[in-house]
């Protein structure tokens, strides 16, 4: 009978949960560059590779460095497995953006009364530009 590792130390305990801090051993520089990239840029990035590999794992460990370093930075959760068009992406991202920063009391555009495609892309790049212009540094991660 094989036993399961139990130890924190090791890397591949629990594996194909997402995991954090030390046990991402050996992702030091790619957790750093993605959080750079993000915070710095407020640039887009794609992460890819084989199933299993962690790649979520790096991605939720920069996001919470994002957020652990800097009191203008929020980051949107977005289940891409709920969604079935491009407009219901561009009202999510929107809605959700507004959400979070309507706490700080700060106005956004409100959404036209037809969402075509079109207007929903309009909405999230005028929202963005919005937070932009507020000091705000939105990041998107998607599963």
């Amino acid at each position: 009978m094989a036993m399961q590792p139990t130890s924190t130390t090791n890397p591949y305990a629990g594996f194909g949960k997402v995991i954090g801090g030390a046990r991402l051993a050996g992702r030091e520089l790619t957790i750093a560059g993605i959080a750079e990239k993000l915070y710095m840029d407020a640039g887009s990035i794609a992460v890819i590779g084989n199933p299993r590999i962690g790649k979520t794992s790096v991605v939720t460990e920069a996001v919470k460095r994002l957020r652990s370093s800097s009191n203008k930075h929020i980051t949107i959760e977005i289940d891409l497995s709920t969604l079935t068009s491009e407009t219901e992406l561009f009202a999510e991202l929107s809605t959700q953006v507004q959400a979070r920063l309507q706490i700080e009391g700060d106005h956004f555009p409100r959404a036209p009364a037809e969402l075509s495609e079109y207007n929903a892309y309009k909405l999230a790049r005028s929202t963005l530009a919005r937070a932009n212009e507020l000091g705000w540094r939105p990041s998107v991660t998607s599963n």
